[in-house]
């Protein structure tokens, strides 16, 4: 399962972050606990929307499925995923993420082809402190596709058997994921700006669709006092 991710990298990614807060402890503030995480944030997806904002602290309400920072912690980002969903309700717990637009999943008429060019031409931004960090960084990076897929029936069958079917060959540790070749701090205070811009609006959604931004890497408890 783990045979492609590289683990040496997260070591170095680790080791970076302990590098920069060891700096500071030097002047004379106490070395924080700092362990592998990540943040999840989520924004319900509209017809016509072209605009999607995103909150990684305590700033508004979150849904049951987010995971956000406190307001004081620190958080290293090294890499990003975006992740379209179809919960059955707005307080499910059990839904998938998808990193394509399933048809068999998204099958409302003009959801799929919308979520096609939500990937295809939609663009991610991050600013802290009016400072940009990604400009129109593509959302093309996160869009794959299994080679099975959820849904989609395969092999033989005869009158009498059960049609077999497939499920998303879906590795998450990689799968929809992208690294940052230059990592970013924020922090639960920062005010941040972080939103995914489309071209045009959905054409469609279903019922409880959202879009699900997961930043990966590394949190520092109570750095930001």
């Amino acid at each position: 399962m783990y045979s492609n991710y590289n683990w040496e990298t997260k070591r170095k990614q680790l080791a970076l972050v302990k590098a920069q807060y060891e700096a500071a402890a030097q002047s004379g503030r106490k070395m924080p606990v700092i362990v592998d995480a990540s943040v999840r944030m989520e924004a319900t997806m509209a017809a016509n929307q072209q605009s999607f904002q995103f909150y990684p602290g305590p700033a508004g309400t979150p849904t049951n499925t987010e995971q956000r920072l406190s307001l004081n912690d620190g958080f290293s980002i090294f890499e990003i995923g975006v992740f379209v969903a179809k919960p059955a309700s707005s307080t499910s717990t059990i839904f998938k993420l998808y990193s394509y637009p399933n048809a068999g999943v998204f099958s409302t008429s003009n959801v799929a082809t919308s979520l096609d060019g939500f990937y295809n031409n939609g663009v991610l931004n991050i600013s802290k402190e009016q400072v940009n960090y990604l400009d129109n960084y593509p959302l093309l990076n996160h869009r794959f596709v299994p080679q099975v897929q959820d849904g989609i029936t395969f092999g033989y069958t005869t009158a009498s058997a059960t049609v077999p079917n497939g499920l998303d060959s879906f590795d998450g540790t990689q799968n929809g994921f992208a690294p940052l070749a230059s990592y970013i701090n924020i922090t639960g205070r920062d005010t941040l700006s972080i939103n995914i811009q489309l071209p045009a609006g959905l054409a469609a959604v279903e019922s409880n669709q959202r879009v699900v931004l997961v930043f990966r890497g590394y949190k520092a408890y109570n750095v930001a006092r």
